[in-house]
């Protein structure tokens, strides 16, 4: 299975439109701002209270219909 293929069903079954990636992965964070995602908050410190910042993206709109399944 493909990534966007597990982005569409993790969107479609469980209505996660919500990710967050380490500030320093360039290449997750242009897939998933390639996918649709938009950075909506930072944080200084990783879950585990690290100073790995995090971007916290979201999916606004998901709409099947838009997606060009391959």
């Amino acid at each position: 299975m493909q990534l966007d293929s597990l982005i569409t069903y993790a969107i479609e079954n469980f209505k996660k439109t919500k990710v967050c990636v380490n500030e320093q992965n360039e290449k997750a964070l242009g897939f998933y701002i390639k996918d649709g995602f938009c950075v909506v908050s930072r944080s200084d410190l990783d879950a585990t209270g690290k100073a790995y910042p995090l971007l916290h993206l979201e999916r606004r709109e998901w709409k099947q219909k838009e997606r060009v399944i391959k």
